[in-house]
């Protein structure tokens, strides 16, 4: 039976066969079944899941509240993600294939650089969501206009004592009204908003309701007029995921 626990396991044995004592058969296939007087066979053993191996982060999300029916709306993200909402960016999830050491709450292993507005503060807060999923809660939303590496430190560790491999950070950009996340926030996003008025607000048209009231209407479009001519700078030293 193979699975993956955050528990430790042990395994107990003991083997006199005539593959040698202890058992130090190696091979491909198994060995010829031996048992002793006492009838016990040999067992191999085959360990399963991913519990013992360096952990990589699976995904991102952003938290952005739209208003009181709606709440708090978590969406996932990726690399070079442009926030067009004018909340901004301040609450994101990042989550791991592997079980993680929760009792780390330094929120100093965040770091996070701007293109123009250089290195920023580090959150206010991190928590844990469950045992794979870390929680940064950012002291104040991010400067608009600018791109940002937001990066995981090595001190993040998988519970069994592993540190990441692979990219460990991502880039956001935050750019109010640029629903047509193409870093200008001009008359095209306007014309992008208006196919998904009244439409109900969920992660497939969050970015539409700019206003983050928990509807998409005239509103919106009035609040990407307001953003009109601004710009953002492409994301560089960014490491992916």
């Amino acid at each position: 039976m193979c699975s993956t626990t955050d528990e430790k396991r042990s395994a107990y044995a003991c083997s006199d066969s005539g593959n040698g004592d202890p058992l130090d058969w190696s091979g491909s296939s198994s060995p010829t079944v031996f048992t002793t007087n006492n009838k016990v066979p040999n067992v191999r053993l085959t360990i399963c899941g991913n519990s013992n191996s360096a952990p990589t982060i699976t995904g991102w999300e952003i938290a952005v509240m739209h208003g009181s029916d709606i709440g708090e709306l978590w969406c996932p993200i990726e690399n070079e993600y442009i926030e067009p909402r004018v909340s901004g960016i301040s609450k994101l999830r990042v989550c791991f294939e592997e079980p993680m050491n929760t009792s780390l709450t330094n929120a100093n292993v965040i770091s996070i650089k701007g293109v123009n507005n250089g290195l920023q503060p580090a959150p206010c807060s991190i928590e844990w969501d469950g045992s794979d999923c870390m929680v940064i809660n950012l002291c104040s939303v991010l400067p608009d206009q600018d791109s940002y590496t937001i990066t995981v430190g090595t001190e993040v560790e998988s519970s069994a004592g592993y540190i990441l491999e692979g990219g460990r950070g991502i880039c956001l950009t935050t750019l109010k009204g640029d629903v047509s996340r193409n870093r200008e926030a001009n008359a095209q996003d306007m014309l992008a908003i208006i196919p998904h008025t009244g439409e109900p607000v969920d992660c497939s048209n969050a970015l539409y309701d700019i206003n983050c009231s928990g509807k998409i209407d005239a509103q919106d479009l009035l609040a990407a007029r307001q953003y009109a001519g601004n710009e953002a700078p492409e994301c560089i030293n960014y490491t992916g995921y």
